[in-house]
């Protein structure tokens, strides 16, 4: 993604995941988890909140990650279906 996502992004994504076949759970490769996110978490609202508190460390990244996630949160809320946010270790 070269432009920063805009609302048409979760509509791409949505339309994929529903052409899609059927997935048991989606992860998602973040650039940053900021210090208390350090190992592959399943994404409720507690930590889909402490990420957009860490997109400042990387805007360019966490941005457009970020509305990838909650596209396929939005689909996948619906089909009970969990995320996990994974990052990279130093």
């Amino acid at each position: 993604m070269t432009e920063p996502a805009g609302p048409e992004t979760a509509d791409t994504i949505e339309e994929f995941l529903r052409d899609a076949p059927q997935v048991g759970a989606t992860g998602h490769r973040l650039v940053h988890g900021g210090p208390r996110l350090l190992r592959p978490t399943v994404v409720d609202d507690d930590v889909r909140a402490e990420l957009t508190c860490t997109a400042g460390l990387a805007p360019l990244h966490m941005l457009p990650a970020l509305t990838t996630l909650d596209a396929t949160r939005n689909r996948q809320r619906r089909d009970r279906r969990p995320r996990a946010g994974v990052w990279p270790r130093a």
